[in-house]
């Protein structure tokens, strides 16, 4: 896949940082991994939400997924 990107959005209560990616192409199975951070401040430590967006190329065509994520562990918000 090439062209990847990821972007995530948090509500207005939290804070979000999205560091960049390692690399904007991903490997082949077994050929390496792309890493990225993302570091989420939560001073009310409300339940945490995140809507994602994955945009990337794979075999020339352009893929888009979007989803939102809302069953993170208490004890990444806690």
């Amino acid at each position: 896949m090439t062209d990847f990107v990821f972007q995530a959005a948090v509500p207005k209560t939290f804070q979000l940082q999205l560091l960049s990616p390692s690399s904007n192409i991903i490997p082949g199975l077994n050929q390496g991994a792309v890493t990225q951070v993302i570091k989420v401040l939560n001073p009310q430590k409300q339940q945490l939400r995140m809507r994602i967006k994955l945009t990337y190329n794979h075999k020339g065509s352009s893929v888009q997924d979007l989803s939102e994520v809302n069953n993170f562990p208490p004890q990444a918000w806690q």
